[in-house]
């Protein structure tokens, strides 16, 4: 007897996808954040100015994770949806 197969999950691609740009975009906001950490010698600045940096950098990251983080669990529910209905 062969194991069954597993059901297949049509939005694998698509929470990838989603995933991927998430994953991508955080990268890009940190890799600003880092060349403008350098640019402004931010090590060597004050600690509020550090502060007010990180900050800043962190603020910007949010709304990166949170639409990603949404996109996904939209697309999730979507799956959950159409394995329901195909059934």
């Amino acid at each position: 007897m062969s194991a069954p197969t597993p059901p297949k999950i049509t939005a694998a691609p698509e929470l990838r996808r989603h995933l991927l740009h998430m994953v991508l975009g955080v990268v890009a906001v940190h890799a600003i954040a880092i060349a403008l950490y350098y640019a402004l010698d931010v090590e060597h600045r004050p600690a509020n100015f550090r502060r007010i940096f990180t900050a800043v950098w962190m603020v910007a990251t949010l709304p990166v994770v949170l639409v990603g983080l949404s996109r996904v669990r939209k697309a999730r529910i979507r799956a959950r949806h159409a394995r329901r209905v195909g059934r």
